[in-house]
């Protein structure tokens, strides 16, 4: 239980916790909390005037949700309010009930809540599960909105008295199974004594001990943090020094982040394709010098210029290797400008092929990236093949200072068939 986030209902601050009055506690989350403290003697008629009917069934809504979720509620309770009893259990999802009795026996069983009971000395109620109390809420949210699910009660108990009027238990909901089997379903209510003549803050504290196995202490009022100190003041300068720190190195981290991720998208050249491999291909040859333009002479994908050349460019990632109808696209591009224009091209093939597989299991005999047929009809054509992988790791030593951008460059543009990287890779 030590890692649980508990909320303590009945505006009790204590180490550990967050606590809200239920006047305030429809505007908290219920469901962000691992278990629930509820102090019923918080809830006395006024309060329950204040928060109103309509409200406290809206908590018995979100109590049920929260033991669907597998939570926990604890209950530090009271003997009913005199003539409205049964508003003091309007948010309960359980139809359990104290009832008003007296007395000084007292039976325990088990360890459990051994801190709390060992304070007990008399009582003023027990618990008992109203047979006839209404439990339509619960069996909703338990049956996610099927209706017509009976619920029963059972648990086991940790204090009773001699007539085994249950003093504290644990209770959990059951449903019968088709076979006659009962099924228990998550999250528990656990009742705990009403400590009548004890402090609220040190009956809580106890109870919170005994839940989270961690002691307990009240809470600081806000105005007592406000109150100056001379020997606290330097440690105040320096935490603040220390977070300004933090906040600058934090500052440096997001840019160091933010440059990583700028530089790990040219990764996407071994993976992606159409648009996007057409795009990031492009960025890297005008960071390379290049010129880039968008396509103007046929269908090619950019035109790019460089050492007083235009080479025309033609991006492929699929899911096989690259195809002679992918080389004759390039091919027609160079024929259709050198046609327009009266001037000599130079096709460029960036192949991105068997996309789908990790690098090293790539252009291998039964994977080829650039089949033998592409290959030689390339150098025929004096087309420019360059394997997306290839390029990747050339631009990768460029970026790192290994490489200049001219070497890739030459190697593109200067190819007729495959593009020979090798010699940069090993420079």
């Amino acid at each position: 239980m030590n890692d649980t986030k508990t909320l303590v209902v009945g505006s009790l601050r204590h180490d550990h916790v967050t606590s809200v009055p239920w006047t305030k506690l429809t505007t908290v989350n219920v469901l962000d909390f691992d278990s629930v403290v509820l102090f019923l003697p918080s809830l006395n008629k006024e309060t329950i005037d204040e928060v109103g009917t309509e409200e406290l069934f809206k908590m018995q809504r979100a109590f049920a949700e929260l033991l669907a979720s597998d939570g926990d509620i604890y209950v530090l309770g009271a003997p009913p309010l005199e003539g409205a009893d049964f508003g003091q259990w309007l948010w309960c999802p359980i139809p359990i009930r104290s009832i008003a009795q007296r007395g000084d026996t007292i039976e325990t069983q088990g360890e459990g809540f051994s801190k709390l009971l060992s304070r007990l000395k008399a009582w003023d109620c027990v618990y008992r599960i109203d047979e006839h109390g209404q439990t339509m809420t619960l069996s909703m949210v338990l049956s996610k909105g099927v209706p017509g699910i009976q619920l029963s009660f059972e648990g086991e108990w940790y204090a009773r008295n001699r007539a085994g009027g249950i003093l504290a238990a644990r209770i959990f909901a059951y449903a019968r199974n088709r076979n006659g089997d009962q099924h228990q379903f998550p999250g528990s209510m656990t009742v705990l004594p009403h400590f009548p003549g004890d402090e609220p803050h040190d009956v809580v504290s106890t109870a919170l001990a005994d839940i989270l196995g961690k002691p307990q202490s009240e809470g600081v009022p806000e105005w007592l943090t406000a109150i100056p100190m001379q020997a606290v003041a330097p440690i105040d300068q320096r935490l603040l020094t220390l977070r300004q720190e933090i906040a600058a190195l934090e500052q440096q981290v997001n840019e160091q982040l933010a440059e990583k991720a700028r530089l790990e998208r040219y990764k996407r050249l071994l993976y992606v394709s159409s648009f996007e491999l057409e795009d990031l291909v492009a960025e890297c040859l005008g960071v390379l010098g290049a010129s880039i333009t968008p396509a103007r002479y046929s269908q090619e994908e950019f035109v790019m210029e460089w050492n007083n050349s235009v080479f025309l460019a033609e991006c492929k990632g699929v899911s096989k290797s690259i195809s002679l109808a992918n080389l004759r696209q390039v091919q027609d591009y160079v024929l259709r400008y050198e046609e327009d224009e009266n001037s000599n091209g130079k096709g460029l093939l960036f192949g991105n092929a068997w996309r789908g597989l990790p690098p090293a299991e790539r252009n291998t005999k039964d994977c080829p990236i650039f089949p033998d047929n592409v290959i030689l009809r390339a150098q025929q054509f004096g087309v420019s093949l360059v394997s997306t992988i290839d390029f990747f790791y050339a631009f990768s030593r460029f970026l790192s200072g290994q490489v200049p951008a001219q070497a890739i460059l030459s190697v593109i543009t200067e190819a007729d068939g495959v593009a020979d990287f090798s010699t940069l890779m090993n420079s």
